[in-house]
């Protein structure tokens, strides 16, 4: 779970705007953002809302920063830690996520316009296919991490300037 009550005051102090304001540029109530006001647990897609309502790059990184503490739950222990085991299953789930990318015509269903009932049953397998290998993919990045004894953010503000300029994110 996320926190927003330090980032959240801190952006309400810097923007001038008022919880009410956030509430209503976030799609959540504005009970909700009183309460991740006072350090309730936020889900993550929840502080996702805030921070892409907000348009506040410090806002954005202080709650990245959080998201990139949950990439911690996925330590491979139920892999036994082990680099290989890791490794192999992301080869494995990567590979499937290809094979139903090339299959099912992946690339055409997100560049047309919209999907009837049966691509979007067709997207969403892929979706699902595309979640196991992502998730397999962040945790070998988290073994890697914990190999380097470094954080995912300590990483990402290695290559944060290169990002801007490729326009990966905004500035």
């Amino acid at each position: 779970m996320v926190h927003l009550a330090n980032p959240l005051s801190n952006y309400l102090r810097r923007s001038g705007k008022t919880q009410k304001e956030i509430a209503i540029d976030s799609g959540l109530s504005r009970s909700a953002i009183n309460n991740y006001s006072h350090n309730t647990n936020v889900k993550p897609n929840e502080a996702v809302m805030v921070a892409n309502s907000a348009d506040d790059f410090e806002l954005n990184m202080e709650i990245a920063s959080q998201l990139f503490g949950i990439f911690k739950l996925m330590d491979g222990k139920k892999l036994n830690g082990n680099a290989l085991t890791i490794d192999a299953y992301t080869e494995l789930e990567e590979r499937e996520q290809q094979q139903r990318y090339e299959r099912d015509n992946i690339r055409t269903l997100l560049r047309d316009g919209p999907l009837d009932k049966s691509e979007a049953a067709v997207l969403n397998e892929y979706a699902l296919d595309d979640m196991d290998a992502l998730i397999m993919r962040l945790t070998r990045f988290n073994a890697e991490c914990l190999k380097l004894g470094v954080t995912p953010m300590d990483l990402f503000k290695e290559k944060r300037q290169e990002y801007e300029k490729k326009e990966y994110m905004e500035v």
